[in-house]
């Protein structure tokens, strides 16, 4: 054999054992990386055996997959080999492309493994501090306190796109939302986000309204491979629920909702309206109130039926009449409140309504109807909003939790996006209801007629 092709063949060599300990360093098996440069698994066994002699092109392909620095690799090469100007012309020619990228002063973004290296560490210990998985792997707090120090310092982020290259999907996560605007859906998110961005991961917001924008939504988040998706306050009419499901599924991409439709897949984290109903209904109940009506929304029922269980678990009972519900707008609800409170007879003492803009509305058909609160009448709300203490009668009301709400649904959906089932009692629970609370304020008084016996 000629010299020049004994120092080629020394050289590719060299490269091949330099890419080797690289993959082994990082714990990869030849089919992750096989995936990662995108070449046969069969062909990157032969090369690192040493049964098929791979051109410059293939070696800086498996290079680039395991993010090593080809251009200091070929220098060690060429230094261990010795070679002569011939022998690297020769293998300019023959293997590497025609034009190689000229040397910058620009630096390039900090890899893994430099910093693995700058650390004197394995790729892998970084690995797993940089991906929050130490404490399985018993790495020492002065490790991890070294490591990610020297990460800041050097300037490293990681790099999302290898991740979804080698995992089939990312670390982001997907939030579809309906009515953005309103009050209580802005507190959730703050309490989802909050969650999620200090465990490092980016969200990806989109507001729907109907199927139409719904399905856009979903397939935008399963293009670009999110690891996850949050619905809140999603309630959507047709199949989506169902073409969810399957596509949660088929990626599977875990789904977790907050106040939405129920039959949406995956877990559902809501507050406790059922006991929030009955800690209203008690306290009108203690108030001497007897005659009750409720103010409901069309699109959630559930809340009219805990009102009406609640009193009559009590022992008494809600007319059909004095159940109102708001189907087209609040207009049409005050007119019919307005209406009932005018009506000769028996007028209610209490009104107990599913929402705080409800308990408002309420109180505006009062007013008209020359009704004082809480002297004539005594209302409830739900939800605590920031305007209930701002009304001519600070609202008596019910408390929802909305920021532990979402922070709540992101620690839900981080632990199926990764896998953790340390708490089975916990991971089993598939609609988990968090507590309430009465706040008592100046719309509610006693019962303004004595009791009949």
């Amino acid at each position: 054999m000629a010299t020049n092709d004994t120092e080629r063949d020394e050289i590719i060599n060299h490269l091949i054992s330099g890419l080797q300990q690289a993959r082994l360093s990082q714990g990869l098996s030849l089919n992750q990386v096989a995936k990662l440069s995108g070449l046969d698994q069969t062909m990157v066994g032969r090369v690192e055996k040493r049964t098929r002699q791979p051109t410059i092109d293939t070696l800086i392909k498996l290079s680039d997959a395991l993010g090593a620095d080809f251009p200091a690799l070929l220098s060690a090469a060429i230094a261990h080999a010795r070679p002569s100007e011939l022998s690297i012309q020769k293998i300019s020619s023959s293997h590497l492309p025609p034009t190689l990228p000229a040397q910058t002063t620009r630096p390039g973004p900090v890899t893994m493994t430099e910093l693995a290296a700058k650390l004197g560490l394995s790729r892998l210990t970084v690995s797993a501090v940089l991906n929050n998985r130490h404490e399985a792997l018993r790495i020492s707090d002065k490790t991890v306190q070294r490591v990610r120090e020297t990460a800041a310092q050097l300037g490293y982020v990681r790099n999302q796109l290898a991740i979804a290259t080698k995992t089939g999907r990312t670390s982001s996560i997907g939030i579809i939302v309906s009515h953005f605007s309103a009050e209580w859906v802005g507190r959730i998110l703050r309490g989802f986000l909050r969650e999620a961005r200090a465990r490092n991961h980016m969200v990806v917001i989109e507001e729907v309204s109907g199927q139409e924008s719904e399905q856009r939504a979903l397939t935008k988040f399963m293009e670009q491979r999110l690891g996850g998706i949050f619905c809140c306050n999603l309630n959507p009419d047709g199949t989506f629920p169902e073409i969810l499901a399957e596509t949660s599924l088929r990626y599977s991409c875990p789904v977790v909702s907050s106040i939405s439709h129920h039959g949406l897949p995956g877990l559902h984290v809501d507050s406790d309206d059922r006991s929030g109903m009955t800690q209203a209904a008690e306290h009108l109940w203690a108030l001497g109130h007897r005659h009750i009506a409720c103010l409901g929304i069309e699109s959630d029922p559930q809340r009219t039926e805990y009102i009406v269980q609640a009193v009559r678990d009590l022992g008494g009972d809600i007319p059909e009449h004095w159940q109102l519900v708001r189907t087209i707008d609040n207009n049409q609800l005050e007119s019919q409140t307005r209406q009932l409170l005018s009506a000769g007879g028996r007028i209610p003492t209490a009104i107990l309504c599913a929402t705080d803009e409800l308990a408002a509305i309420a109180m505006r058909a009062a007013n008209q109807a020359g009704l004082k609160i809480p002297a004539d009448l005594s209302i409830i709300g739900f939800s605590n909003e920031r305007s209930g203490p701002l009304l001519q009668s600070k609202l008596t009301t019910v408390a929802q939790p909305f920021e532990e709400m979402g922070k709540r649904a992101a620690e839900r959906l981080l632990g199926e996006m990764q896998g953790d089932t340390s708490d089975p009692t916990v991971h089993a629970v598939r609609h988990e209801l968090l507590p309430v609370t009465l706040i008592i304020r100046d719309s509610t008084g006693k019962a303004p007629r004595p009791l009949k016996k």
